[in-house]
């Protein structure tokens, strides 16, 4: 701990700090040297009295507390509730002996639905030792009563606690000792009759004529003792009334802050009396703060309607209050759907390390990994997927597809096997597979696969696209440009489908047909190697090599482009034969 005698802001700040942390754990001596030598050394510090207010004894020493903090800040509800929850002062009913308790903490801050009971002493202080206001609170002897008064019953000796005594307080602000405490100086309305009574007023006149000691209208003073009985019972119902709306409102704005800020707040200890203590937090969020579950929803209705910054946004407010793995994974969805494939798999990294087990999160990342040529990486996930779920045709399909990529064909084979076996109407894994034995020269087979897809869903544009180019490796051109035709009637923005349609026309040496097929085709991609290398063909056959030079150039430089070295080499050869 800091030395408590170096009076600076920045101590007093660690006081606090260090008085609220012993207060927490129980440690109340210590917790109430270091908050009463903050108040010492900065009276005006609206905290450390609030904070202090928690180490103290007895309600007449939290309130004393609590009246300094409304003194400081008039504004601090936190003491205004505090006030309220504190039983009514010696004005009112008589309090009952306190109740001995284990020494826990009282927290300022605390929620005042619970609160804890026990039993706690600590020796008399020695009498004979000179009275210190800061000291170590101990007890103290009560003066004796006036003489004035009448003698009063005496109570039950209370059970004394490690607790300060009021005066002691009032020390922190002043270095001259408190007076003792004082008898009530004035009788209640109630007992201003019987003291009329007991000391009735008389007539003068009376007294010179040897009469004294008469009453004056007695009828009278009777009279104005039952008018005050009335006056001041009407007061005390007012003020009760008046007492029971003031705490209903209270909690109605506490409970209603509470539904709109919830905050986890420490336990209340039990302060002497039974009665438990409800200071809440001097420091009351001014806006809601949304709820992760929320911004989650949220997130995901922006996500639905293809609003994908606008989620991510919402995913990020729910991650910067708690770590939720569906939070990560949705907005890695939403990165991917904008091909941000890097944040995407930073996404579902964060996803896998809060959920090993998420076979959706190493799939997803597997495809992103494959977008950014990180084909090692996608084989690998897509391996976890499949060791998490081995039933997964997807992560199948798109392995066996990666797997093709890195030139692996009879592992993609494999994997093209494996989903159709799991998912026997997977029409893209039959697709698929019927390209790669296509390009295996599997003729037979492709068009088998081809037509198993077909069978499933007649109307597959691909799938006829892909049936009417193996027709024309095996120069069935009519069959061909059949399968190709419909295709183009399903899909008229599909490139492929211009493409088998112009080879079929080349084939069936409808020239003119081939050309328009071409030129449509440019229209759709004006970038498609394959379409000029074929319409090069088409004008060598016309005899127009001039033409025809240009577009094989045109091809090689396209193969060149995409990194396809063998076709731009086989171009370049047929270029070479038509000099």
């Amino acid at each position: 701990m800091s030395d408590p005698h170096t009076d600076s802001p920045g101590n007093v700040a660690d006081l606090i700090e260090q008085g609220a942390a012993a207060l927490k754990t129980g440690d109340m001596p210590q917790a109430y040297a270091l908050l009463r030598e903050a108040v010492r050394i900065e009276p005006n510090n609206e905290r450390a009295w609030l904070w202090l207010a928690g180490a103290v004894s007895s309600d007449e020493q939290r309130r004393f507390c609590l009246d300094r903090v409304l003194q400081i800040n008039p504004q601090n509800m936190a003491a205004r509730r505090g006030l309220i929850a504190l039983p009514t002062t010696a004005s009112g009913p008589a309090p009952t002996p306190p109740v001995a308790r284990v020494n826990t903490p009282y927290d300022p801050l605390a929620n005042p639905s619970r609160s804890t009971s026990g039993v706690s002493t600590t020796p008399a202080a020695n009498p004979n030792s000179p009275y210190d206001p800061l000291a170590q609170p101990t007890t103290r002897q009560q003066p004796a009563p006036m003489p004035s008064q009448p003698a009063q019953p005496k109570a039950p000796p209370p059970v004394e606690a490690e607790r300060p005594s009021l005066a002691m307080l009032q020390s922190a602000q002043s270095a001259e000792p408190p007076e003792p405490p004082r008898q009530q100086s004035r009788p209640s309305f109630l007992r201003l009759g019987r003291r009329g009574e007991e000391k009735p007023a008389t007539d003068p006149k009376a007294g010179m004529s040897g009469r004294p000691d008469i009453p004056i209208v007695k009828n009278k003073r009777t009279l104005d003792r039952d008018t005050l009985v009335v006056v001041a019972l009407s007061v005390t119902l007012v003020a009760i009334l008046s007492l029971i709306g003031f705490l209903i409102t209270g909690e109605i704005n506490r409970r209603n802050r509470a539904a709109a800020v919830p905050t986890a707040l420490p336990a209340t200890a039990q302060i002497e009396g039974g009665a438990p203590t409800a200071l809440p937090s001097p420091t009351i969020a001014s806006t809601p703060t949304p709820r992760p579950e929320e911004l989650l929803a949220q997130g995901r209705q922006l996500a639905q309607d293809k609003k994908y910054k606008e989620a991510i946004a919402a995913y990020t407010q729910a991650l910067a209050i708690t770590k939720l793995p569906d939070a990560y994974y949705e907005r890695g969805q939403a990165h991917f759907a904008l091909a941000e494939y890097q944040p995407a798999v930073d996404d579902y990294t964060a996803t896998i390390e809060l959920k090993p087990d998420f076979a959706d999160a190493f799939h997803n990342r597997a495809r992103a990994r494959a977008r950014l040529n990180d084909s090692s990486g996608a084989i690998k996930d897509f391996g976890e997927a499949l060791r998490i779920n081995p039933q997964d045709s997807t992560s199948y399909l798109r392995r066996g597809i990666t797997l093709r990529a890195t030139g692996d064909l009879k592992g993609a084979m494999a994997d093209f096997d494996a989903a159709i076996k799991i998912k026997p109407d997977y029409i893209d894994a039959y697709y698929n597979r019927a390209t790669l034995k296509q390009s295996q020269a599997d003729f037979k087979g492709a068009i088998a696969d081809f037509d198993q897809a077909l069978k499933i869903e007649p109307d597959f544009a691909l799938g006829l696209t892909g049936r009417g180019l193996v027709q024309l490796e095996l120069k069935r051109y009519q069959a061909g440009l059949d399968d190709c035709t419909r295709a183009i009637e399903l899909a008229a923005d599909l490139v492929e489908p211009r493409y088998c349609s112009g080879r079929a026309n080349a084939g069936l040496k409808k020239y003119k047909q081939a050309l328009a097929d071409f030129e449509q085709l440019f229209a759709l991609n004006p970038d498609y190697p394959d379409g000029y290398r074929e319409r090069a063909r088409v004008y060598v056959a016309q005899g127009d090599r001039i033409k025809a030079t240009a577009d094989f150039k045109k091809a090689i430089g396209l193969y060149q482009q995409t990194g396809d070295s063998d076709k731009a080499t086989a171009t370049q050869k047929e270029l070479d034969r038509l000099k």
